[in-house]
């Protein structure tokens, strides 16, 4: 069906069917309007623009130097200092 009979056809509809299409238009509409603002809205406040991840994340690093390192728990040292940890190699898993 072309987009001319489609618009012939609604045109040739009793003024029931036309109303009751255009409700469910309507509706569409609303509901599609609403769902697209929860989206907007979900994104918006993922953004993190105003967070402090950025000064929490680099606090700890510039607090700690090279010879506090060794006070420190294994905890705290994946936090902040993750490639100062020590590799062991396990060749069996058990």
């Amino acid at each position: 069906m072309t987009k001319g009979e489609t618009i012939q056809q609604y045109r040739n509809m009793s003024e029931l069917d036309r109303h009751a299409i255009d409700r469910w238009l309507k509706a569409n509409l609303a509901i599609g309007s609403l769902m697209a603002g929860v989206i907007v809205a979900m994104a918006l406040a993922s953004a993190n623009w105003f967070g402090p991840e950025k000064a929490i994340a680099d606090s700890p690093r510039a607090a700690i130097s090279a010879t506090s390192l060794e006070n420190l728990s294994p905890f705290e040292l994946m936090i902040v200092a993750p490639a100062s940890l020590p590799i062991q190699q396990v060749d069996e898993p058990f």
